[in-house]
């Protein structure tokens, strides 16, 4: 279980980022925050995953306190981040850049077996694994930059924004990604800007000013009306 409690933080120019925000993820939910610019989405996403440092509150993995640990030490622990706009190493290849995420695992066989997955979920990469990251387009950036955090095997991922910018078909294919990380028993934690992007989530939390504003069902969302919440 993921526990991120009583989150406080500013942002560089003084504006409060995170105020006293409380979320929990189970194994196998998928947690869609939901707000505009500046909501407090990606300040949530990075203070979990080490990158930024609270005020004030606590994260916990299992009953394990986080909070003291940086990115790597998270990481080590079993959680991934993928930052908005799908970033890879552009310098390397396609699947390079996949196996980047196999840094703290032992076992080979395993791993080219996650490989061989997400190439088969999107095998518009497989033809080109030894292409150099850096001529991808926007899709295959973030087909990338989600399978390096799927072949980490991790136990939370953490993804920004990964529909920004996308078609209808390469929509599906994220989404069909990381519900199928929650099929493995993995927390996965998504923002969104789009109401009709948390149509998938387990739980949709709706962030405003740094402040939780609803939680619930998208069903809920729908009854309670996404573009009031939004405001």
């Amino acid at each position: 279980m993921l526990e991120a409690r009583d989150l406080c933080m500013h942002g560089p120019d003084g504006a409060l980022a995170l105020a006293n925000l409380t979320i929990f993820g189970h194994p196998g939910d998928l947690l869609i925050l939901l707000g505009g610019h500046g909501a407090g989405k990606s300040a949530l996403l990075r203070t979990v995953a080490g990158l930024a440092r609270p005020e004030a509150g606590t994260v916990r993995l299992d009953g394990a306190d986080l909070s003291a640990l940086g990115p790597h030490a998270r990481a080590a622990r079993g959680i991934a981040y993928v930052g908005d706009g799908g970033r890879v190493v552009e310098p390397l290849s396609v699947q390079d850049n996949l196996l980047l995420g196999a840094w703290r695992r032992r076992d080979r066989r395993a791993v080219h077996t996650d490989l061989s997955e997400w190439l088969h979920r999107f095998p518009v990469l497989a033809g080109m694994s030894r292409r150099r990251a850096g001529d991808l387009e926007a899709a295959e950036r973030v087909a990338v930059a989600l399978g390096r955090a799927w072949i980490a095997g991790p136990r939370v991922l953490l993804v920004d924004e990964p529909f920004t910018g996308l078609d209808g078909e390469a929509r599906a294919g994220v989404a069909g990604a990381l519900r199928a990380a929650c099929d493995a028993g993995r927390v996965v934690i998504c923002a969104v800007h789009e109401p009709d992007d948390a149509s998938i989530a387990s739980r949709v939390n709706v962030l405003s000013n740094g402040r939780l504003v609803f939680s619930g069902s998208p069903g809920a969302l729908a009854t309670a009306g996404a573009a009031a919440l939004l405001e």
